[in-house]
């Protein structure tokens, strides 16, 4: 098993230091908000092409080496996080008090997963996506402690999130990705507990996203599918099923 080097903690140190002075910078990312954070090509750039070629291209046409994000700044901030530091958290309270927003933490996860995908940095759609199940089962608990059951409220807003993780990423090309995929995320949470997805599948909400959104209703309809056939291959090996030779065997 690969062990951590023991200076890695070292050189990110240094890393998220240089976020913090600026000191010898070569360009700098904007957000929406207008906020502007000095930053160093050799740093982000291997580890984003999409910046790399936006820098190049930007140095042939202009004097400028500002690049703006067309996200709010805690977003731009995570994503800088990250690129320096390996990580990012949504628990901290500098953070919030410097970049105040009215997103939660699903919706932040989901759109770090969305700037990942835009930016072309493959490692972070991967923390991003695992951070948002962690944070999905954590605000999921919390529901079922508090009122026994999911809250209208949060249902509308896990909806609306699905809504914006279907605009906003590519199609799953086979089921292979779906652990990291997140509209293959997004499909499971929903599904995973059948009294969670009757209170879904309920909602007047949920079913504008299945009769708007294509792809939606056949993921749905596939993940189910999946989930059938692997209760039914449990029940096979357990001899609480019939063979059935039409479907090959387990």
């Amino acid at each position: 098993m690969t062990e951590r080097h023991p200076g890695l903690h070292e050189l990110l140190e240094s890393f998220s230091k240089l976020l913090t002075t600026g000191e010898g910078s070569d360009f700098s990312l904007s957000s929406k908000n207008g906020q502007i954070w000095r930053l160093y090509s050799v740093i982000v750039c291997p580890r984003s092409e999409h910046f790399s070629r936006a820098l190049k291209a930007g140095f042939k046409e202009s004097n400028s080496k500002n690049i703006v994000i067309p996200e709010e700044s805690i977003l731009v901030w995570m994503l800088i996080k990250y690129l320096y530091t390996l990580d990012y958290s949504t628990d901290n309270e500098v953070d919030a008090k410097a970049y105040p927003t009215e997103l939660g933490d699903l919706e932040i996860h989901a759109h770090l997963y969305v700037m990942a995908e835009i930016y072309q940095i493959f490692s972070l759609k991967l923390v991003a996506l695992a951070k948002m199940e962690t944070a999905y089962w954590q605000v999921r608990m919390l529901e079922k402690q508090k009122h026994g059951q999911l809250s209208g409220k949060y249902i509308q807003r896990f909806l609306s999130i699905v809504e914006y993780i279907y605009e906003n990423t590519p199609t799953m090309l086979t089921s292979t990705n779906e652990n990291c995929d997140l509209r293959g995320l997004a499909c499971r949470l929903l599904l995973h507990y059948a009294t969670d997805f009757e209170q879904y599948s309920q909602q007047g909400r949920f079913e504008e996203l299945v009769s708007s959104i294509s792809d939606f209703a056949l993921d749905i309809i596939r993940f189910q599918s999946l989930r059938l056939r692997e209760r039914e291959r449990t029940l096979l090996f357990a001899g609480l099923a019939p063979y059935d030779q039409s479907h090959g065997g387990p």
